[in-house]
């Protein structure tokens, strides 16, 4: 196999303007004139781990620095710990962070590993570890 630089995104024809849509890129189906790499980087950045906005941490929203870890006392998930739960526990943890659920993990002395949130997230949460754990869809 030969390793390629670019890349191909496909999509079903009744998702094309959407897809085009969500990438910001303005191109017809068929048209061989295609973005630059410049417009495909600007499309594809992401926010940084780090990096909130700041007119969203000034109006009360999503701080993941400022918080205290002990106010997330509402447990979500609990599972003996092993390799399974251990990599759910952490898959679970990305997804809640993801969403801007702010939790906390705990490993007890019997090996159960445990995450809590604060208890104004729990709706949220108990959602989102839902459709991880069955592998639902979001209702």
């Amino acid at each position: 196999m030969m390793p390629r630089r670019e890349f191909e995104i496909a999509v079903p024809a009744a998702q094309y303007e959407r897809a085009k849509e969500m990438l910001g890129i303005q191109i017809e189906m068929g048209e061989e004139n295609l973005p630059s790499a410049e417009e495909i980087r600007a499309a594809m950045e992401l926010q940084g781990e780090d990096e909130t906005p700041t007119d969203e941490v000034a109006q009360g929203g999503w701080d993941p620095a400022n918080w205290y870890p002990e106010d997330a006392t509402v447990e979500v998930w609990s599972r003996l710990d092993s390799d399974v739960a251990f990599n759910k526990g952490w898959m679970i943890e990305l997804a809640l962070k993801e969403n801007r659920v702010l939790s906390r993990a705990d490993v007890r002395e019997d090996g159960t590993r445990s995450l809590f949130v604060r208890p104004e997230d729990e709706s949220r949460a108990r959602e989102i570890v839902r459709e991880i754990v069955e592998g639902a869809p979001p209702e």
